[in-house]
């Protein structure tokens, strides 16, 4: 993240970094959960992600790529292009990034806020420039030569830096003072002399990087041309390009399955494939057989360089002048608690993996001072058990004026969120529905499983997207339309006030997953016209409001109305 505008609620914090993630979904190995924070062991469940374990020494990241070292226990080693490295909140074109090499050495896993044991490597001597604002830096490590190639914006240039060379000098704790934590155990140093050098120069702002499936080329995408550049590993050769149109690219990579070569583009919001269109382009894809561009000459002068040296690792590029700087460390640095590093606390239970659950966090409830010269630490209330707090960031609303994700939530479009602390949060627009063993259907809060609702007291309100989560898995639940408001006759039902349904609500039947109703144009004319089957609208704008009842169906009861 970058220093935030004056405009932004909070001020600019350096306590930020990389995120683990186990992608494992198996319920069993609680990686995810739904909104309550509960097991996510339903398909009608929306699933999140929890956090393996999460670092904070790179708070302007705009690259970040995997090494796959063998070495490790865990193999989770990750190198960033940490943009304002120098924290001299200068990222911009002014320079100020460094490279850090995170080792989540061994990752506390789901449900855990201990982040004592990992280890990360600031290189201050690997300038870096971020360049202008939303540009992606691609980075990509060679897992044979162990070079780690890396798209400087600012420069113009790609710089390759050896994953394995290098010196501890320090400890990071004097230059850098937030990081995640004081245990010895965490390791945070500097380190200097590595091998590294200019492997691209004369680039317009490149971006996306990466290395062919053989590993002999490398693939450089230019964002203020759109031009992909092809080089050949060893020599550094220059050997294709190619012109794409696109003129915001981003990440880029090859598919593993197919060899074929994508980005993405900001600016259109697509994924891009790269295929030869002629022979002259073929250059730039890896579908052809290819040799090394360097000469054989060079490989025999750096083979009788290493057996005069008597150095097999001899490389040209290290600078073998180069001594670290060594200062030793100040013991008091390695306290256990660390409070300036926005947990804001001096309580050893918030680093530890049962972090307590202090009576105090609720007079947070009430905080609304979220102004940037508040003292309210957003950190403080995510540990104080609120996932939705008029103090948390807000996304943007949708192409429909409608948002959903307010107060740090995510909700359906149009919906707003309720804090359950300590557990998660639940939204205004979301229901359960359940089937009873007579074929009922009932319809119950998120949060309350034991009470059911009144379905005469749900008002769908216009331009909102309900969920009705279906937890049934023996029968389907159907939806059915009556206009001009309750139907004694059907039965109990949910009255709409205003205007559509695009959603799967009127559409084909639910079982074990969500039912989503949209109150929009569609549901208007279906209320309208009756029936019970309702075409797709693409239109979800208000119009002149009506009103109607819909009906909730089991398959185990056909003949007698689904809600009362």
């Amino acid at each position: 993240h970058t220093p935030h505008p004056p405009s932004a609620k909070c001020q600019a914090n350096y306590f930020m970094g990389p995120t683990l993630y186990d992608t494992d979904p198996d319920p069993a190995k609680g990686n995810v959960v739904n909104r309550l924070g509960e097991p996510c062991a339903s398909a009608a469940d929306e699933c999140y992600f929890l956090h393996s374990d999460m670092l904070h020494e790179s708070p302007s990241c705009i690259g970040l790529t995997h090494d796959p070292e063998i070495d490790t226990a865990y193999g989770t080693v990750y190198w960033a292009f940490d943009s304002d490295g120098d924290r001299s909140a200068g990222g911009g074109n002014g320079g100020g990034g460094q490279l850090v090499r995170f080792d989540f050495q061994q990752p506390h896993g789901p449900g855990s806020m201990d982040h004592s044991v990992a280890s990360v490597r600031r290189y201050p001597e690997i300038s870096l420039n971020r360049g202008p604002p939303g540009v992606h830096a691609g980075m990509a490590v060679h897992p044979v030569r162990r070079e780690l190639f890396v798209s400087n914006p600012g420069d113009g240039t790609v710089v390759v830096v050896k994953v394995d060379s290098g010196s501890y000098s320090r400890t990071a704790r004097v230059e850098y003072p937030i990081y995640s934590n004081r245990l010895p155990s965490f390791e945070y140093s500097v380190w200097e002399c590595a091998e590294h050098r200019t492997f691209a120069t004369g680039l317009d702002t490149p971006s996306g990087l990466t290395l062919s499936p053989d590993g002999m080329r490398l693939y450089v995408a230019e964002r203020g041309t759109g031009i992909v550049h092809v080089y050949d590993v060893e020599s550094g050769v220059e050997v294709g390009s190619a012109r794409t149109g696109y003129g915001s690219i981003g990440g880029m990579a090859f598919s593993p399955k197919t060899g074929v070569l994508h980005f993405v583009d900001a600016d259109t919001d697509s994924l891009v494939a790269v295929r030869p269109s002629s022979s002259s382009s073929s250059s730039v894809c890896d579908d052809v057989p290819y040799a090394s561009k360097l000469s054989e000459s060079y490989r025999q002068s750096l083979s009788h360089a290493a057996a005069a040296l008597g150095d097999s690792s001899f490389s040209p590029h290290t600078n073998y002048r180069c001594v670290p700087n060594p200062i030793p460390p100040d013991s008091s640095l390695f306290d256990q608690v660390h409070v300036g590093t926005g947990y804001a606390s001096d309580d050893p239970n918030v680093q530890s993996s049962m972090t307590g659950m202090d009576a105090a966090a609720a007079l947070l409830e009430n905080r609304t001072d979220c102004e940037r010269n508040s003292d309210l630490n957003f950190d403080a209330l995510l540990l104080g058990g609120y996932y939705c707090h008029v103090c948390l960031p807000s996304s943007d609303d949708d192409a429909e004026g409608r948002s959903g994700n307010e107060n740090g939530a995510m909700c359906d479009p149009g919906g707003a969120c309720r804090n359950v602390q300590w557990r998660g949060y639940v939204c205004d627009n979301e229901y359960v529905v359940k089937v009873d063993t007579g074929g009922g259907v009932l319809l119950f809060s998120p949060d309350d499983a034991e009470v059911a609702l009144n379905p005469h007291d749900i008002v769908l309100k216009p331009r909102v997207t309900y969920r009705f989560t279906v937890r049934e898995t023996k029968h389907f639940v159907t939806v059915h339309a009556s206009s001009g408001g309750d139907d004694s006759s059907r039965g109990g039902g949910i009255t709409t006030t205003a205007t559509t349904t695009t959603a799967a609500g009127l559409y084909p039947p639910a079982r074990d997953g969500p039912l989503l109703i949209t109150v929009d144009d569609a549901l208007r004319e279906r209320l309208t016209t009756g029936g019970d089957r309702v075409p797709p609208s693409a239109a979800a704008a208000a119009s002149a409001a009506s009103s109607g009842t819909l009906y909730f169906r089991s398959s185990a009861s056909s003949s007698a109305p689904a809600v009362r």
